[in-house]
Formats: C-alpha cells, sequence, structure tokens
C-alpha cells in the first residue's frame, strides 16, 4: 500500500538511522573496547538473522500467495462474466439483450468505479446492486425450448460463479497482516540492524559498508512485504487488466 516515493523515503531513512546509531554508538563505546566481545555478538547475531530470516521468509511467501491468489481470482471473475455474455445468446432475446448490456456494464464499472474505489481503501455496493439485476433476469427468463433451459440453468450457475468471485474479490481488497506480526517484522528488523553495530569493526568504512547493506536489505524486504500486502492498493498491485480484455471480447464475434 506504499507509492514509489513513500517506499524509497522508508529504505533511505533506515539507512540513516542505522548509521546515525553506528556514528553514535563509535563515539561512546570505541570499536577497540568492543572487539572482545565479538565472539559472544557474532554468535547472537547469526541466532537472531536465522531466527529473522525465517520470519521474514514466512511473512514475504505468505503475502505474496496472497497477492497471486488475488490476481488469480480476478481472472476468473472476468472469465465467468466472458461466459455469461456468451451464454446470454441461447435464451430468450428480450432477457438475452438485458443480460448482455449489464455484462457490459459490469465491466465497465470495474475499471472505472470498483477499482479506483478499492485503490483507496473504500468498498461500495454497486457490483452487488448489478448483480442482483442479473439474478433478477436470469429467475424471471421464460425459456421456450429444452436448448434455452439448458442454457439457462449453465447461465445461473456462471452468475453464481460471478457473485462468489466478486464478494472473494471484496474481501481480499480488505485483508492485510495484523499489527502483531508488523511489530514481530519492526523490532525484529531493527534488534538485527542494531546488534551488526555492536561489533567491534576498527575498519569504519567495512563498519558503514556492513551496517548500511544489512539496514537496506531489511528495510527494502520490509516495503516490499508492505506493498504487496493489500493485493489492490500501492505501487505493486492487482491492475483490472482482464475486465478491460473482456471488454474487447465482447465485440468480437465468436
Amino acid at each position: 500500500m506504499l507509492n514509489f516515493l513513500e517506499s524509497s523515503l522508508i529504505v533511505i531513512g533506515s539507512i540513516t538511522l542505522a548509521l546515525l546509531l553506528l556514528w553514535q554508538l563509535r563515539r561512546v563505546w570505541p570499536p577497540q573496547d568492543r572487539k572482545v566481545h565479538n565472539d559472544l555478538i557474532g554468535w547472537q547475531i547469526g541466532f537472531l538473522g536465522t531466527t529473522y530470516a525465517v520470519i521474514i521468509a514466512f511473512m514475504l511467501s505468505g503475502v505474496w500467495n496472497d497477492y497471486q491468489s488475488a490476481e488469480e481470482n480476478a481472472e476468473v471473475e472476468a472469465n465467468s462474466l466472458i461466459n455469461l455474455y456468451r451464454m446470454a445468446d441461447g435464451i430468450p432475446a428480450a432477457p438475452c439483450t438485458q443480460l448482455k448490456s449489464l455484462t457490459r456494464h459490469y465491466a465497465d464499472l470495474m475499471i472505472a468505479d470498483e477499482w479506483p474505489a478499492m485503490g483507496s481503501g473504500v468498498l461500495n455496493d454497486h457490483a452487488a446492486r448489478l448483480l442482483q439485476s442479473m439474478w433478477k433476469i436470469a429467475t424471471q427468463a421464460q425459456p421456450q425450448t429444452p436448448g434455452e433451459t439448458a442454457i439457462l440453468s449453465r447461465v445461473i450457475t456462471e452468475l453464481s460463479n460471478l457473485a462468489e468471485h466478486c464478494r472473494v474479490r471484496q474481501y481480499q481488497s480488505r485483508s492485510q497482516l495484523p499489527g502483531l506480526f508488523w511489530l514481530v517484522l519492526i523490532v525484529g528488523g531493527v534488534v538485527t540492524v542494531a546488534y551488526t553495530c555492536l561489533l567491534g569493526v576498527e575498519s569504519r568504512r567495512m563498519h558503514i559498508i556492513q551496517v548500511g547493506t544489512t539496514a537496506l536489505m531489511v528495510s527494502l524486504i520490509l516495503v516490499t512485504i508492505a506493498d504487496i500486502d493489500q493485493p489492490f492498493r500501492g505501487a505493486i498491485r492487482v491492475s483490472p487488466d482482464s475486465f478491460q480484455v473482456a471488454l474487447k471480447l465482447f465485440d468480437t464475434p465468436p
């Protein structure tokens, strides 16, 4: 849910704070005095680093799987809409025209209204009202032949799939990592970087590189998790391209 500028500022700020901590620590506790504790500090860094790496991997894998799931669900929702549009040709003329008009309006609504609203963290009931109208048309249609009856049954099934994926998408747009998980990630990152500052490294340049790269990697991973934590917000988000493709297919003869 972060944009590129916010992510960049967080990374730069994290590195700056880590280097300021290192500078202050070298003033009050010279490296040569800390050098005798390197064996103990090194063991603790190894333990903390391994534990934090496992936590980071778990969190990153979880939010990435959620992002891919949201992307896949949006694709399936658009595919259900396309199937609904195509199947409408097999039902009586009046409900066919109405249903095709509503499916086209649904795709337009996703692109122009639903996606910007989800990007702002807002949910509306426009899609639900459209689906309700589709249900009314499908359930009130009067098939005249066995073929129309069979197609209408498929239309109702596809409409049910569309409504299900719509609800899943709205749920996914609200889901995010709990605050406790973020507390663990941030505190773990601070402790890991702080312990690299405690090492007694006499070479100032080498110690700056060590602390700076550690802070860089930790902050980059955290902003990446923040970016994909909410799939429909931020710099990295699910796009409505599948519905744009649906609109093009509506105008393409089967």
